[in-house]
C-alpha cells in the first residue's frame, strides 16, 4: 500500500501554520456553515412566505457563494497543505480497509447478485 508507506507528508503538520493557511481553513469551515444552513433558511423562508421564488433563486445563490468561499479557502491554504491532507485521507481510508480485511468482515462486492449465490 503506497499511502501507508508514505509517512513523510506528516512533516507538514509539525510546522506551525501560517496566518494565510489558518484563514484558509477558517474559510473552508465557514463555507460549510453557510452552505446547507443557507439552503434550509431559504427553504423555510419560501414556505413561510408561500413564495417558491425564495428557494428557487436564493438556494442556488447561497450554495454558489459557499462554493466560492470554499475555493478561496482552499487557494489560501495552498497546494502543500491540500496535498498532505489528501494523502492523509487516503492513508486513513487504506488503514480502515486493511483493518476490515483483517477482521474478516463480509465481502462488500456489489458486482455479485443474489442470483449468483451458490446453494
Amino acid at each position: 500500500m503506497k499511502t501507508v508507506a508514505e509517512q513523510d507528508s506528516s512533516r507538514v503538520y509539525a510546522n506551525r501554520l501560517k496566518y494565510k493557511a489558518i484563514m484558509g481553513i477558517c474559510l473552508i469551515v465557514l463555507s460549510y456553515v453557510i452552505g446547507w444552513p443557507g439552503i434550509v433558511f431559504f427553504s423555510w423562508l419560501s414556505l413561510h412566505l408561500k413564495d417558491p421564488l425564495w428557494i428557487a433563486v436564493g438556494g442556488p445563490v447561497i450554495y454558489g457563494i459557499s462554493h466560492l468561499v470554499f475555493l478561496l479557502g482552499a487557494y489560501m491554504v495552498g497546494k502543500r497543505y491540500v496535498d498532505s491532507y489528501w494523502k492523509w485521507g487516503k492513508h486513513m481510508i487504506s488503514l480502515m480497509i486493511h483493518k476490515n480485511q483483517q477482521a474478516g468482515l463480509p465481502d462488500t462486492d456489489t458486482t455479485r447478485h443474489l442470483s449468483d449465490k451458490k446453494e
